[in-house]
């Protein structure tokens, strides 16, 4: 027991342990028509704790979400790690104007998406004042939308440790595939070749 608690030590980003920044509100509220932004004030908004995931299923209609945050002086990221959105169009609001936006999703350009990653991952802007993320989101498949603010240095972090463990997950799949192969060289039945390719 002992030794498993010391491994799972080690494996903890000690960037995961800093300070995280904070998320002062959350909410969101069925689009309204094709129109421009919703009013961030408006009485649409329906609370959603600052660590709470949107699930509404498979609805047809885009969604907006609300993100108020505050950084501090640590560069930051808001991340929603769940790729399979069809558009996500992102704005960041600083005293009721946009101050960037990016229009990305699984339907669009891979290079749309400000930071080249798997998930999508909005920088937070530089100034060191509270700004709000409104995000428009719409999707065939079913509506998720977690929700995550990160440090920069805790999400590089986390994601180097999800990489390694998608890397040795990887070199298990392929050594076992190359035992196999190896068994099926050696016994030479076509009954095990196809147990080998199913498995």
């Amino acid at each position: 027991m002992p030794i498993v608690c010391l491994l799972l030590m080690l494996m903890t980003p000690l960037a995961a342990l800093a300070a995280p920044v904070e998320v002062q509100q959350a909410g969101w509220q069925v689009a309204a028509g094709e129109g421009g932004l919703p009013d961030l004030q408006g009485d649409d908004w329906q609370a959603l704790a600052a660590d709470e995931q949107l699930n509404l299923g498979i609805v047809e209609h885009p969604v907006w979400l609300k993100y108020t945050v505050s950084r501090g002086n640590t560069p930051a990221v808001l991340v929603i790690p769940y790729a399979l959105l069809n558009t996500v169009d992102f704005y960041w609001v600083k005293d009721g104007r946009v101050i960037s936006e990016h229009h990305t999703g699984d339907l669009r350009a891979f290079d749309s998406r400000p930071v080249p990653h798997r998930y999508f991952v909005f920088p937070v802007p530089d100034d060191h004042a509270t700004v709000t993320a409104l995000i428009r989101v719409q999707t065939t498949g079913a509506l998720q939308v977690p929700v995550e603010v990160h440090s920069a240095e805790a999400f590089l972090d986390k994601d180097q440790w999800v990489f390694a463990w998608l890397l040795v997950f990887t070199g298990i799949m392929v050594a076992l595939a190359l035992y196999n192969t190896f068994l099926f060289l050696l016994v030479r039945q076509w009954a095990y070749f196809w147990y080998v390719i199913s498995v």
